[in-house]
């Protein structure tokens, strides 16, 4: 089955390695989240940003947090994310990690290759972790 598995790998010289799968989305990152993940800065918001699957693109979005969601080094309300994007909220920053999969079935060839997210929504009050 085509597919990308992607997961949010902490970086930074103040950030401990961290790895966070988006196997379940909406997923939430803040400060003090309910159902998501909690991020323990206290320059991020209790409830920072949110990432969803749109149209099988990986959107994220900025929650109204008080020192906002960057994205490769912009201030965003919203934006598509990919493999190698720098997602920073507050003094955290991670790596957009994604592995495609092909989908050989159009040509043979593999031209023509479009991914697809693989990911599913959860329930509300479904846990992330």
């Amino acid at each position: 089955m085509p597919g990308v598995t992607v997961k949010l790998v902490s970086s930074g010289a103040i950030t401990p390695h961290r790895e966070i799968p988006l196997c379940a989305l909406p997923l939430r990152l803040g400060r003090a989240v309910r159902d998501g993940i909690c991020i323990d800065d206290r320059w991020v918001s209790r409830e920072h940003c949110e990432i969803d699957l749109e149209d099988d693109t990986l959107v994220i979005r900025d929650l109204g947090s008080k020192h906002g969601t960057f994205v490769n080094g912009r201030a965003i309300e919203s934006a598509p994310l990919s493999s190698g994007d720098e997602l920073s909220l507050g003094l955290t920053r991670f790596i957009v990690d994604g592995e495609a999969e092909a989908d050989d079935s159009r040509d043979g060839s593999g031209a023509g290759r479009v991914p697809t997210w693989r990911a599913h929504r959860v329930p509300a009050g479904a846990r992330n972790l």
